[in-house]
């Protein structure tokens, strides 16, 4: 018996797309959710895992991530900068409404169900009224106010403000003008109502974004020192949430070992505990899976993945996600000009680039916004490899090969093979290119975000659920400079502000589209990002672990139904 090579089909909603935030700095192609992407799957349904047998409680599960905890608070849902965190969010708390397994259809989860009022201003949550916390608390409609409260306090660093300002009061609230916000209110135990003052879509999707925090442990934290907040044990330490899964011990860029929740208001998990192994590098992974110490990973370097394609005791699922891997531009550089950009897109051979380092992990690409719902789109241009337009392109742009220095940054020690491969094509049309590290981790994006000292900027972000997710990279006043995004590099357009605008104002999915797919070729024409591939993750599983086959939202894999898994004992 060999072990099974698997492919996995993504799934997207046609009616409504939930929001998953993307990492918020660019990870690096090592670090990235998947380290590229790949072809198109096989297979497009759900697919499991368990074959035989009935379903056994017990057992731990080891699951291994090579990627630190950014310094910024481990286990903080408000401001998280790293994907790692989001995924582990998965399992300690939860959300007003999420996705199905495959995505296919919205479900609920802290609330049971939810209704429009007629002119779309008004949102009402119905809440579950059997959930608890961690620490036995009952869950009320007060936490959600508080939670959201949260999102929009004054001076608390927040990745979701911005995506609730169409909330009556909220703009107010967050600039401290109004210590209320009359936009939410609490009906009753079990009951929230959201009123916006114009339809605003982005008010429901984050709904499915927004990780509810408990009331009782934080309203006395000290929330008017935002530093201090932060760094609170139950951020740092303690987390307490809803989920399936509760932080039994956390010891700092080693492991978090979970415990399963008894009182889970979907059940008890059948996986008793889960081994969270916070990997230094993934170089470590292939023999922890041939030990028996790995039972899960979705980073076993590329070069290895052949030892267990033949391994009876493995299952290999290739994920396509919505991660993708670019070159950002910084726009603060004036002879990084419209022609320039071309040039330098056309000078880099993407099918090369696949082949020869990424494989089956990776797949060209074109944009940013990969929704299913907006491809194909005729206006996107493909940049295909040509040298010979690439510096006509470029003497047409004013570069100057004879003085100007162009960066590819990163935010490694050192460039990886992408990196090198990148510099190589743009040297090969006559651009002079040095590779400079940004330094890692909060040094990294101290460079990036703060000093903006760089050039092109070598990383991988994700599209998420739903476009109006990427407002925050992109929109003209979404920076990071005023604390209200990620945009960075003196990005702005005008039209796609609009645009973005525009896609709030309705859920007819049709009409969004169309706003979306002029988006898309702005980014293609303007070039942002020059993008240059999607990311297939490729999952090794050990075949003891059932029911678990990974299934994405937006780069995350869904741990929404990880109360289902079981193992063989």
């Amino acid at each position: 018996m060999h072990a099974k090579k698997m492919w996995l089909g993504v799934t997207v909603l046609l009616i409504l797309s939930l929001v998953v935030s993307a990492c918020a700095a660019p990870v690096t192609e090592e670090t990235a959710s998947a380290p590229a992407g790949t072809a198109t799957p096989v297979v497009e349904q759900e697919v499991t895992r368990a074959e035989a047998g009935e379903i056994q409680d017990g057992g731990t599960l080891k699951y291994a991530y090579p990627q630190k905890f950014s310094p910024y608070g481990s286990f903080n849902p408000l401001n998280a900068p790293a994907g790692v965190q989001a995924e582990l969010f998965r399992m300690i708390y939860n959300r007003l409404v999420s996705w199905n397994v495959g995505a296919s259809e919205v479900i609920p989860e802290l609330a049971e169900s939810w209704s429009f009022s007629e002119d779309q201003t008004k949102l009402t949550y119905k809440l579950r009224q059997d959930v608890t916390w961690h620490d036995g608390t009952p869950f009320t409609a007060a936490d959600v106010e508080f939670t959201y409260k949260l999102v929009l306090w004054p001076n608390i660093p927040s990745t979701g403000a911005e995506q609730l300002m169409s909330i009556v009061g909220a703009r107010e609230f967050r600039d401290g003008t109004s210590t209320e916000i009359e936009g939410i209110k609490v009906l009753d135990d079990f009951t929230i109502e959201f009123t916006s003052a114009k339809p605003d879509a982005a008010v429901y999707l984050n709904s499915a974004i927004i990780s509810i925090l408990p009331k009782h442990l934080l309203e006395q934290g000290p929330l008017d020192d935002p530093d201090a907040f932060g760094q609170m044990d139950f951020f740092l330490k303690t987390p307490v949430g809803t989920g399936p899964f509760k932080v039994a011990n956390y010891v700092e860029d080693q492991y978090i070992e979970f415990e399963r929740n008894e009182a889970y208001f979907r059940g008890a998990p059948h996986i008793e505990k889960i081994n969270w192994l916070i990997l230094s590098s993934s170089d470590v992974i292939p023999a922890g899976l041939e030990d028996g110490s790995i039972d899960i990973t979705a980073n076993t370097p590329v070069a290895d993945l052949e030892r267990f394609v033949d391994n009876p005791d493995f299952t290999i699922y290739w994920q396509p996600t919505a991660v993708y891997c670019s070159l950002a531009v910084n726009f603060n550089r004036s002879y990084l000009t419209p022609k320039v950009l071309e040039g330098i897109a056309h000078a880099i051979d993407r099918e090369t680039l696949v082949q020869e380092f990424l494989g089956e992990t990776a797949q060209v690409w074109d944009t940013p916004l990969g929704h299913s719902w907006l491809l194909p789109n005729p206006a996107i241009k493909s940049y295909n490899y040509d040298p010979e337009l690439a510096k006509q392109l470029l003497e047409e742009g004013g570069w100057d090969f004879a003085n100007q220095k162009l960066e590819i940054n990163f935010g490694s020690a050192d460039p990886s093979n992408v990196v090198v491969f990148l510099a190589d094509n743009l040297q090969k049309v006559g651009i002079n290119v040095e590779m400079k590290s940004m330094g890692t981790g909060a040094a990294a994006n101290e460079a990036y975000y703060v000093t903006m000292n760089w050039d092109l900027y070598s990383g991988c972000n994700s599209w998420g659920f739903d476009p109006d997710s990427t407002a925050i990279y992109y929109r003209s006043d979404a920076t990071y400079a005023d604390g209200k995004g990620w945009n960075t590099g003196g990005w702005s357009d005008t039209r796609l502000d609009e645009l973005y605008a525009l896609g709030r104002t309705t859920l007819d999915q049709e009409t969004r589209k169309e706003y979306y797919q002029e988006a898309q070729a702005i980014f293609n024409q303007r070039l942002p990002k020059i993008v240059l591939y999607r990311s297939v993750r490729p999952w090794v599983i050990r075949n003891t672990v059932q029911d678990a086959t990974p299934q994405y939202h937006g780069e995350l894999p869904n741990y929404n139904a990880i109360e289902t898994w079981w193992m063989e004992q």
